[in-house]
This record gives structure tokens, sequence and C-alpha cells, in this order.
């Protein structure tokens, strides 16, 4: 394996990745796409957000919410810096199998091993831990599984590539945790079946694809891209990859900052969903399985419909900016049901109109951004800082909600997804696109 850090123009890029220029659809490659990230986010969200919460209640009730705080943000942090870094190797990297399919395998085997230790620790740091080391791996795969869409894909199937792959997040975010409310009351069993899953998305995507070699093609991308001369990067071009952008940016920051405020309506219920279960709405053992299957079902039914019915309502309407507050807004009445009936009644209810909200800002969210894009050259780029959104959200509500709880209880949860939804609605407001 080798890596090269040329930075190729766009004739390169299309010389060098191979796209299927045909205008048969893709199936193939879309599959493998859609399985490949249920595989890898599947199973590693049903760890994070059931067995491993419950696995910090079980060793210390008192301060499970600060850890699992901590635990989500050191992951997030991770995450969001190896998605960067991961990724950038694999745009280099020159192998018999291509470049996306070995990151696509090292990701999936340490992820399998890194996760199946978890179940062994005793202390809340050796979790942290390992949930740190865990999350380089399953980043490798899953933005290495993600690249191969513009790898791979012509422009007149991408959309569609992208729809399946969209698919695959939501049944693995969601999926994924049902699944793990199997193993409740076997968290062993478990942990070796999800673990095992995450084994799987590497070869089962690299096998389905079929990667062919880049060697000769990366030797002449680079010799092409460097005028002849071993290819290089200087810390100036290095810095200039990753700077923002300052030009034409009002709509691009609006709905930066409003995403991040959406998000944060969103994970600062959905973090502390377990203990809102067991603490606020009170349930027995015996009764939060079947709460939490019920919840989990009914958002990722809601979101995957949503998902694929307001991308062409949206088109067809010519309006982008419009739904997206609309989404908002649906988030603001689900948050508000639980905060008057906390009961599990109120928590479907409020998992039903939630998954409604996050379909449809899911889909047209990202068409505005792509929409909005202050330089179209650079929007892989630009694409890359919109996504720091979530990371900024995730550590937000981790450490906010923690907050939250010690000193107002978990009722004001739900005020503060209200409050963050309502400051979301302000900023797309303030969007000039339609």
């Amino acid at each position: 394996m080798s890596c090269s850090p040329a930075l190729h123009d766009v004739s390169v890029n299309i010389a060098t990745h191979g796209l299927r220029n045909t205008n048969r659809f893709p199936w193939r490659i879309a599959i493998a796409i859609a399985l490949g990230t249920f595989l890898i986010q599947g199973p590693w969200q049903g760890l994070q957000s059931i067995l491993i919460p419950t696995r910090l209640a079980e060793i210390d009730a008192m301060s499970k919410a600060s850890a699992l705080a901590t635990m989500s943000s050191c992951s997030t942090v991770i995450s969001a810096i190896g998605s960067i870094v991961t990724g950038s190797i694999s745009d280099h990297t020159h192998t018999r199998i291509g470049r996306r399919a070995p990151w696509m395998l090292i990701g999936s085997i340490g992820a399998m091993f890194m996760a199946f230790s978890i179940m062994f620790c005793t202390q809340i740091w050796q979790i942290i831990l390992l949930t740190a080391l865990t999350t380089p791996f399953t980043c490798m795969t899953g933005t290495a599984i993600m690249a191969m869409i513009p790898d791979s894909v012509t422009e007149q199937h991408r959309s569609n590539v992208t729809a399946l792959y969209a698919v695959g997040v939501v049944v693995g975010q969601y999926g994924g945790q049902s699944l793990a409310t199997l193993f409740l009351e076997h968290e062993r069993y478990g942990y070796l079946v999800l673990s095992l899953l995450m084994l799987c998305a590497g070869p089962v995507t690299t096998v389905l694809v079929r990667p062919q070699s880049n060697l000769a093609r990366g030797q002449r991308a680079g010799i092409a891209a460097s005028g002849g001369q071993r290819p290089t990067i200087t810390p100036m071009a290095f810095a200039r990859m990753f700077a923002f952008p300052t030009r034409n940016v009002h709509d691009f920051y609006c709905a930066l900052v409003g995403r991040i405020a959406y998000s944060i309506g969103v994970w600062v219920v959905g973090t502390y969903q377990l203990y809102i279960l067991t603490d606020y709405i009170r349930l027995s053992e015996a009764d939060l399985n079947r709460a939490l299957r019920l919840m989990l079902l009914a958002l990722m039914i809601t979101s995957m419909t949503l998902s694929a019915a307001s991308g062409p309502i949206s088109t067809k309407l010519g309006m982008l900016k419009l739904p997206t507050i609309a989404s908002a807004m649906l988030l603001v009445m689900a948050s508000a049901i639980p905060l008057f009936s906390p009961t599990v009644t109120g928590m479907v209810v409020f998992a039903v109109i939630s998954g409604s909200s996050q379909g449809i800002f899911n889909t047209t969210d990202q068409a505005l951004n792509i929409a909005i894009l202050p330089d179209k050259a650079n929007a892989a780029k630009n694409l890359a800082i919109i996504n720091l959104s979530n990371p900024i959200a995730i550590i937000s509500s981790s450490v906010g909600g923690s907050m939250i709880i010690v000193h107002l209880g978990y009722q004001a949860l739900f005020v503060a997804s209200i409050i963050a939804s309502l400051v979301s609605i302000a900023l797309f407001l303030c969007v000039r696109r339609r």
C-alpha cells in the first residue's frame, strides 16, 4: 500500500477514479453503499445509544449522565477529526484493490475488536477509552464507503444513489438501536452480535463493489498533477484545503448555524432517551424494552417515509427553505408533548412527529446547503464544513444536557429542544434563497 499526497484537478480525478460512464443504474454499487453504511453505523449506534449507556448505569448509576456526556464528547471530537484525516488519506491511496477498500477492511476489523472489548470493561474510564478507540475505525470505514458515491457513480445517477445511502443511514441509526434493545437482558450476546455485524461492513462492501487496482492510474495522475516531478504538498496548500469561505457567505453561515441549532434540538433529547424513559417517565425494566422498540420503530418509519417523499415534493414546488423551516416547527411540536405529558404515549407521539421532522430536514436541508454553497469549485470542502454541525451539536447536547439534568431535571431537556428549534427557525428565515 502506498499513499500519494498529490492534489488532482478535475480531469485527473475523472481518469483516476474510474467512474462508470453508463446509462444503466448502478444497482450493485448502490446496494453495497447502503448495506455497508447500515452494517458499520447501525451496530455502533446501537452500542452507543443502548448497550453502553446501560453498562454505564450498572457501574455507577449516580454519575451515568456525566459519564455518557464525556464519552459522547470524546467520540464526537475524534469522529470529526477522524473523518477528515482518514478521508484525505484514502483520497491519495493506491493499491491493487483501489483506494477505498483497504480502509474499509482495516476499519471494520479494528471496529469489531475494539467494540467487542467494551463488554469486558468494569470501570467507566475503560469504557470511555475503548469507545474513543473504536470511533476512528468506524470513521475509517464509513468515510471510505461514502466516498465511493463520487468515485464510482456518474452524475446522472448520483442523487438516487445518495438517497439509498440516506436510507442506509436512517435504517442504521434506528434499526441498530432497535436491534440492541433485543439484548438488554443478554448484553454479552449483544456486544458479540453487533461487533460481528461491524466486521462484515468492509468485506461485504468490497465484494459487492469489486474494486479495481488504481496503482498505475495513481502513478500517472501523480506525475501529471505535479508537472512531471515527485508529487508534494506545501504547508500553505494544506492550510488552504481547510480554509473557511469568506465571500458570498451570508446564506451559507445562516444555514450552518441554523443546522447546528436544529441538531441540538434533536440530540439534546436523543442522547438521553434511555434515561428519560427510566428516570423521567419512570418505566420499569419490563416496560422499557417495549417502549424503546416502539419509539425507535416510529422514528425509523416516519423518517424514512418523509425523507423519500419530501425530496420530490420540494423539487416540484421549487422550495427548499420553507420545508426546512416547517421541519423545525414540527420538532417544536414534538418536544412540547412529553413536556406536558410525561407518559409512554407522549414519548411515542414525540417519536412520530420528531421522526417526520428529521425526515423532511435531512432531505431539504441538504439540498438547501448544496444550493447556497459560496464556491462551487470547493463544494466538497464547504459541505464538510456544513457537516461539522453534527459533532458541534452532539458535544453541545451531551455536555449541556448533562448540566441541565443535574440542575433542572429531565423535563428541562424538552424546553432546551424547543428553544434550539426556535433559534434554527429564526436563522433559516434569514436565508435569502427561497
